[in-house]
């Protein structure tokens, strides 16, 4: 598209440009890519539209997010999920938060959560 241009507005096929990347899983600097827009103009109409993104990774981590709803099934506290994934509390509490977004998770205190919906 060549030169960059920050302060261009979004037209509605970029937008919709930027919904089918999101869709089909990718990272906000490949939407970025894509579309010749900044990672932060991407970054910035994600969080601004309420639109999931995955993380600069790219997959999110499932492995970790089923071990962790397991975890509080059996009634562990986000600092001892965190002990026993071996990550740390803060990503522990990232993790639940946005499972309890997505409806999978109630928070019932501090750092304690009860568990909706357990997969098969």
């Amino acid at each position: 598209m060549g030169r960059r241009q920050p302060w261009r507005r979004w037209t509605a096929a970029e937008e919709a440009a930027l919904r089918r990347a999101l869709a089909d899983g990718a990272t906000c600097a490949e939407a970025a890519a894509e579309l010749g827009r900044t990672y932060g103009a991407v970054r910035s109409r994600v969080l601004g539209r309420r639109l999931r993104a995955l993380p600069r990774g790219g997959v999110p981590d499932v492995d970790a997010r089923v071990e962790l709803l397991g975890l509080f099934a059996r009634g562990l506290s986000g600092c001892e999920a965190a002990r026993v994934l071996g990550k740390s509390q803060g990503s522990v509490s990232e993790m639940a938060r946005r499972m309890a977004r997505d409806g999978l998770l109630r928070r019932v205190g501090t750092n304690t959560f009860n568990v909706r919906y357990v997969p098969a």
